[in-house]
């Protein structure tokens, strides 16, 4: 028998999900594998003209955001793992994403675990790259490609239970982004357990250039 939040499930995975995938799923060519070899100079232009209109993914995410509050993750989590293949081959949730803020959950379930039954360090950096990819993405313009510069992983200690990564951005930040044609930026996240303890001291620098006309 189906409860109340599982026919609202059913109305949300409709056509109105599938209209919010197959856009989408059209924002992919903006997070492309990066070069073997990329490399980025520190030279950096701010455009005159602040860019002000939103990109493909953001408008995408706000359709998603004005759904009732309960239906969100749910719908996120989908629409952002067919952006993203093998972030969706995790399981992992996304309990928020906004400009500003993104909130990834992952669950220690079997398919992420190591030998210990914690999880993977590996799934750890995928956790750390989901957030602080999906946000920097909200507000990289269309017309610039952006890639995972670097990334550097301190474990701490051992992890208990399912791991969350929170990223965010200040508004000085956030206009940094959206505003610089070409350039680099070291994206805040913090990753704990399920006690709230801080396992992982992540460092993920993502950069963006123009694209090849």
């Amino acid at each position: 028998m189906m409860t109340g939040h599982s026919h609202a499930l059913t109305a949300a995975s409709g056509a109105q999900v599938d209209d919010l995938i197959h856009d989408a799923r059209s924002v992919v060519p903006t997070f492309p594998s990066p070069p073997a070899c990329f490399t980025l100079r520190a030279q950096q232009r701010i455009t005159n003209n602040k860019m002000t209109r939103k990109n493909r993914l953001s408008s995408v995410t706000d359709k998603i955001n004005r759904l009732p509050a309960r239906l969100r993750p749910w719908v996120l989590s989908r629409v952002m793992g067919r952006v993203i293949p093998f972030a969706g081959t995790a399981g992992t949730r996304v309990e928020k994403l906004t400009p500003n803020e993104c909130i990834i959950v992952m669950r220690n379930r079997r398919r992420v675990q190591n030998h210990i039954g914690s999880v993977h360090a590996a799934a750890m950096g995928l956790l750390a790259e989901s957030a602080t990819g999906f946000m920097t993405g909200l507000s990289v313009p269309d017309d610039r490609i952006i890639v995972i510069r670097s990334m550097q992983l301190e474990y701490l200690k051992r992890a208990s239970g399912d791991m969350t990564a929170t990223a965010r951005f200040s508004d000085e930040q956030l206009d940094y982004v959206r505003n610089t044609e070409k350039g680099d930026i070291e994206v805040p996240v913090t990753i704990t357990d399920e006690t709230g303890t801080e396992t992982v001291k992540a460092r993920m620098v993502w950069a963006w250039t123009p694209k090849k006309r």
